[in-house]
């Protein structure tokens, strides 16, 4: 099966995303509550981006759809 560029770059993109945290902990720069996304714990947290994922990408789910199609 072949794999779509852009699969490949979310891919990188979480793994980019993944060594900057830890670069930024080995630097005593954690990410704390309240920074972007990041809630009190993982499960709160989980739930703040499946609320962008769900809610806040409609629109531009939508967006994407008519700019692929031309309408």
């Amino acid at each position: 099966m072949v794999q779509k560029p852009s699969c490949a770059a979310k891919i990188a993109s979480s793994v980019d995303s993944a060594i900057l945290a830890y670069s930024l902990s080995m630097e005593n720069k954690p990410i704390h509550p309240g920074d972007g996304l990041v809630r009190q714990d993982v499960e709160q947290t989980i739930d703040a981006v499946r609320r962008l994922a769900r809610d806040g990408m409609a629109e531009t789910d939508d967006m994407i759809v008519r700019l692929m199609t031309g309408t």
